[in-house]
């Protein structure tokens, strides 16, 4: 008893390894009554499992599994143990499944299998469904969650595969709200509700939670990494009192956060922007002299079916394009932008277009009956404009007209409406909004960034781009910018901002080994769990 007494104490304490040998001497007092020695020697074990001892431990619960082949305890201890091995899922699974046989209620075994289910699923994706069917019978059995420790890993492990796709949004939440309702500080829980709180739009309560799990444990990158997301995307004034309430900060110091918050995000844009534009200056001058070289060839692309895919030339011209394109948005601006009369800004972009528009395009353009000022950087604003008159161009391949004019904005009092209008063949009316989203394409060959960075470039002038086509009649681009006074363009340069975390969001947590609890002393033997 003494000897029981000293491991339990060490393992309060967290020294396994001690514990471990207390429990092997008082397995060994116990003398010849092996029923009574077994689960100190399972505890030993266990203990030193915790201790980093691995290979003991694995060794031990060998020779006592050869023992008792049917004992559970045993099963699931040795289980744990070759989980944690490189390869070991399989074994693990295998003595869990051989439990159930047994015993089809045991709750740790399903709870132990449903949880190693949920870990593997991201190497092997077909463990999602078979982690859902031995969670969902798990909450089904009788006993739970009164006699299962940690119920809400459970809880917090269904989430999980339903968290895998946006359809399960809806029961993932539900299992997380679960999980808090049994552990409200499980800072994994709140962070990945605040995730999908957040995609459906409920941005204060997202804020809230990713706060709230910050609170509870300081280094959650993944909830720290949302909460900045939240607040650097923001464009409202709503950003700093939401930050503010959330973190229960005084104004003033939340504001000292979102300053510190956007210098990391310039510094770090810096040197980001600095090596990529240094790698994109290196692949558009092999893209020129390409197109130098394809221009000397006398042979013509025989491979390409004629408007099936662009020809080499082609091809060599469209990547020089959307490399100009990328470094017009990472290139920071160097001067302030100007107040300048739109109808100037459109006269002169038709006079350049009609240098090297093909032969069958119809360049126009009508002047406003009034002066028309906007505040522009007028190099951005001549990419934005170049490329929406080159895909016009291209949607009209047997000729037409391009017309360019501007008038009062929709928005308000100030605001003006710079429009490129074609006759072409015009977008399909479900790909209209679609085309505006980075990698989308109609063109074949196209790399689907052109007209993301021009609504880029639109939202950093403060305005909007939009897109109206009918299939057969043509396109109307309209550039909609705020008045020269907008607050939008002097509280703020007109560098592109880009989400701080880059285009991907940052994944939600995911069950892993440190989730899932260690192996489970045994009661009989005097252990504390």
């Amino acid at each position: 008893a003494v000897l029981r007494a000293l491991a339990e104490t060490c393992c309060r304490l967290g020294a396994y390894g001690d514990a471990a040998e207390f429990f092997g001497q008082a397995a060994c007092a116990a003398g010849p009554d092996a029923s009574a020695a077994l689960p100190l020697r399972l505890n030993a074990a266990i203990c030193r499992f915790r201790a980093g001892r691995i290979d003991d431990a694995e060794y031990e619960l060998v020779g006592l599994a050869g023992e008792r082949p049917t004992d559970s305890g045993i099963a699931l201890a040795l289980a744990q143990v070759a989980a944690h091995r490189p390869g070991g899922h399989q074994r693990a699974r295998q003595l869990l499944e051989e439990v159930l046989q047994r015993e089809p209620q045991h709750l740790l075994a399903r709870y132990d299998l449903g949880l190693l289910l949920t870990r593997t699923k991201g190497d092997d994706p077909a463990m999602r469904g078979a982690a859902i069917e031995q969670l969902e019978r798990l909450m089904e059995a009788p006993g739970f969650p009164e006699l299962l420790p940690d119920a809400h890993m459970a809880h917090f492990a269904l989430a999980t595969c339903y968290d895998d796709e946006p359809g399960g949004y809806r029961r993932a939440a539900e299992e997380y709200r679960a999980t808090l309702a049994r552990r409200p500080d499980f800072a994994p829980a709140l962070c990945n509700l605040g995730i999908i709180l957040g995609h459906h739009g409920e941005r204060s309560q997202a804020l809230a939670l990713f706060a709230r799990a910050l609170r509870i444990d300081p280094r959650c990158e993944p909830a720290a990494d949302h909460l900045a997301r939240l607040c650097m995307e923001a464009e409202d004034p709503e950003a700093v009192q939401g930050l503010c309430e959330a973190l229960d900060l005084p104004v003033e110091r939340a504001e000292a956060a979102e300053t510190v918050l956007r210098a990391v995000e310039g510094r770090a844009h810096a040197d980001g922007q600095a090596a990529l534009c240094e790698a994109i200056h290196r692949i558009k001058n092999r893209a020129g002299v390409l197109a130098g070289r394809v221009k000397s060839l006398e042979q013509v692309d025989a491979c390409a079916e004629e408007g099936a895919i662009p020809d080499v030339l082609e091809l060599a011209g469209m990547i020089f394009d959307d490399l100009n394109g990328l470094l017009g948005m990472l290139r920071p601006v160097e001067t302030s932008a100007e107040v300048i009369d739109a109808a100037t800004v459109l006269r002169r972009m038709a006079g350049v277009i009609r240098t090297w528009a093909p032969p069958g395009i119809d360049v126009t353009f009508e002047p406003p009956r009034a002066s028309l000022p906007i505040r522009v950087d007028r190099e951005r604003i001549r990419d934005l404009l170049t490329h929406l008159a080159r895909n016009a161009i291209s949607a009209m391949p047997e000729g037409g007209s391009l017309h360019l004019s501007c008038e009062g904005g929709s928005q308000g009092s100030g605001w003006v409406a710079l429009k490129v209008r074609d006759t072409g063949e015009g977008i399909p009316p479900a790909r209209v909004e679609e085309v505006l989203k980075p990698g989308v394409s109609l063109r074949p060959g196209g790399s689907g960034l052109g007209l993301w960075i021009c609504g880029r470039i639109a939202r950093a002038h403060g305005g909007s781009l939009r897109l109206e086509s009918a299939e057969g009649e043509g396109t109307t681009a309209t550039l909609e910018l705020p008045p020269p006074e907008h607050p939008s363009l002097t509280s703020r340069s007109l560098r592109l901002r880009r989400p701080l975390m880059g285009l991907r969001p940052p994944a939600a947590l995911e069950l892993t080994a440190e989730h899932t609890p260690a192996p489970r002393l045994s009661e009989e033997g005097g252990g504390l769990e």
